[in-house]
């Protein structure tokens, strides 16, 4: 993915991973989030993101990045920025018709989202991640290390 996930100069933020575990690649931003618990500010959203709000707002981000599978027409494993005027027209995998309401609520209360969508290649019922979505997984480990998130 070219130009980073884009967060400012002293920005606090916060990564939402979401996504079903029993779809395969949809379980990407769980994992993610499992895998960056130790190291950085994460919360496991699963298949209801939006249960999270308090503790979100708990954290006093500046900025949440959501981390999810996304059917964007991409290569598998392909990681894209998604603009917030595309998020109506992709399928964002199994959980819920829309992450809309929950990017809505977080702008109201000042929160600034960035979304990063990763092609599935396999949501079908099962477990485990295909391999060109581990992958994916690597690189957005190291691209949100490095962006020093606070």
């Amino acid at each position: 993915m070219e130009g980073g996930i884009g967060l400012r100069p002293g920005e606090r933020a916060v990564i939402l991973g979401i996504g079903n575990e029993l779809r395969r690649d949809d379980g990407l931003g769980v994992v993610l989030a499992r895998r960056l618990k130790d190291e950085l500010p994460v919360l496991e959203g699963g298949s209801a993101p939006e249960n999270l709000l308090g503790e979100i707002l708990d954290l006093g981000p500046n900025v949440v990045v959501i981390v999810d599978a996304v059917d964007f027409g991409g290569r598998p494993g392909e990681i894209r920025k998604i603009e917030r005027e595309e998020v109506e027209g992709l399928g964002f995998s199994t959980h819920g018709p829309s992450i809309l309401p929950l990017v809505d609520f977080l702008e109201r209360e000042g929160i600034r989202t960035v979304i990063l969508g990763v092609q599935p290649e396999d949501i079908r019922f099962g477990t485990g991640l295909s391999p060109k979505v581990q992958e994916a997984i690597s690189d957005l480990e190291e691209m949100l290390r490095s962006s020093q998130i606070p």
